[in-house]
């Protein structure tokens, strides 16, 4: 109990009493034990005290002659400045209709007379302890109240970054599409023409192949835009996997036979549908996939597997499928798996192959909007596999 006593030692005590023997035991008790103690002999000086100076808590007599107890301790929870002061009375009526009068008044504890001042000290420590959380829990609460605004400071800023990069994004979009365009008609138009040589042919076909990569490219940056600030909507079918995934296969086996890279799909025979966003994933999957012939060496595999480890009975609709990108190239080290999911971020996997770090990134994001997951391992012996799951 010492340690309450010093924890809330110089707490300002009010002690209302008109009998002057009862006020001076009650006021020596009290600073003897280290309270800021103020006497008062009746009702009126003490509301003047009180809002004079406020204390911590008031022990308040009932029977006065100019104004009683109840009176008092009524008039100070109607004042704004005084009403949360805890009030305890101490009083020779022994009732209980006394008592609960006290309570109804506003009174927090009731103390009988003839008192024991042990019993007044811990009541009193009671009070001040209750004081002490209640005022712990407001700041607290203040606190919590203000980190709350702050963070919604932060998250409408951060909205409001958001919608001005989709804005400039689009405004960007808008400007490059514009002379993209033009070399894509320009080049599919001499391509077209029969009367090219080798080497021109060759040219535009570089031209045309680096424009439309250039328009996936803004296209993705749009896309990305659009699913950070929440403005992007899924137009999510019931899509046959292993068809969507040939597809992608069949549209990169050329480039995988320039490269003298095998690219292989190994499909299950059963036919399973996912509910995704066909076009979105057509991307991710041609990203995944172009990435692996990329950084691989010529006369290696490429595979892609597709799995479906749980299915609904009741219907052709899986649950969860699993894609596998695997491939034999040179790898990726450890501290770089955990970047190349990251925007902008390029690294040194293959000397002289250009990245921007755009694509995983953008894969990253589609998969996650469709409440999947993505990620990277190490293909034994060499290589990597990048897994998908939805």
């Amino acid at each position: 109990m010492a340690q309450t006593r010093a924890e809330f030692s110089r707490a300002r005590i009010v002690v209302v009493d008109d009998t002057p023997e009862n006020l001076h035991v009650l006021s020596s008790m009290l600073t003897e034990r280290g309270y800021d103690v103020r006497g008062v002999t009746s009702g009126l000086f003490a509301l003047q005290a009180v809002k004079a100076a406020p204390p911590d808590l008031i022990l308040l007599d009932i029977h006065m002659p100019d104004m009683d107890g109840y009176d008092v301790c009524m008039a100070l929870k109607a004042d704004p400045q005084t009403y949360r002061i805890p009030v305890v009375f101490i009083s020779a009526l022994n009732e209980v209709i006394d008592k609960v009068k006290a309570f109804s008044v506003g009174g927090v504890d009731y103390i009988t007379k003839p008192f024991h001042l042990e019993e007044v000290l811990v009541r009193v420590e009671n009070q001040l302890s209750l004081l002490n959380m209640r005022r712990q829990l407001e700041q607290q609460n203040a606190q919590l109240q203000q980190e709350i605004q702050e963070r919604k400071r932060a998250e409408a800023t951060l909205k409001e970054m958001l919608e001005l990069r989709e804005d400039l994004s689009r405004m960007i979009v808008h400007d490059l599409r514009n002379p993209l365009t033009t070399i894509l008609l320009y080049s599919d138009f001499l391509l077209r023409r029969g009367e090219l040589q080798d080497r021109a042919r060759q040219s535009a076909e570089v031209i045309q192949s680096t424009a439309q990569q250039l328009e996936a490219m803004i296209n993705d940056l749009l896309v990305m835009a659009k699913m950070e600030s929440g403005k992007l909507i899924l137009n999510c079918t019931e899509v046959d996997l292993n068809y969507l995934v040939m597809e992608v296969v069949e549209h990169l086996r050329a480039i995988a036979d320039q490269k003298q890279i095998q690219l292989v799909a190994q499909l299950p025979d059963q036919k399973q549908s996912v509910s995704i966003d066909a076009n979105l994933f057509r991307r991710v999957l041609d990203n995944l996939i172009s990435n692996a012939i990329k950084f691989s060496p010529a006369n290696r595999s490429v595979i892609v597997e597709v799995a479906y480890p749980t299915i609904v009975a009741t219907n052709s609709r899986c649950k969860q499928a699993k894609i596998s990108v695997i491939d034999q190239g040179l790898g990726i080290t450890e501290d770089l798996q955990q970047q190349i999911f990251e925007k902008f971020t390029i690294g040194d996997l293959v000397k002289g192959v250009p990245q921007l770090g755009l694509g995983l990134a953008f894969c990253k994001m589609v998969v996650e909007v469709h409440g999947g997951s993505i990620c990277i391992e190490p293909n034994q012996p060499q290589g990597s596999i990048f897994i998908l799951e939805v």
